[in-house]
């Protein structure tokens, strides 16, 4: 992986790590996502991640909207607290 690809992965991740989203994540759901699917190892990953910094940056997005989809994410009510009211 180009220096160039890795500064995109790394900047992508840490956008995932400050969302809201990730902190609703588990912890073996973190864990899969950042040392599995999101990682510098991940050989396909490597294969598709091709482009310019836009295109790569929407690769990226895709593979994490689709692994929100496969945890039955919604945007409205996804592991909401009882305590926590509905934003708008």
């Amino acid at each position: 992986m180009t220096s160039e690809k890795l500064t995109i992965l790394c900047d992508f991740r840490n956008m995932i790590i400050s969302s809201w989203t990730f902190e609703k994540l588990t912890k073996e759901e973190k864990d899969r996502l950042l040392n599995k699917i999101l990682t510098t190892e991940n050989v396909q990953l490597q294969e598709v991640l091709k482009g310019k910094r836009s295109h790569c940056w929407a690769i990226l997005q895709n593979i994490y909207s689709s692994y929100l989809i496969a945890l039955d994410y919604n945007p409205t009510t996804w592991r909401r607290e009882e305590n926590e009211s509905e934003v708008f």
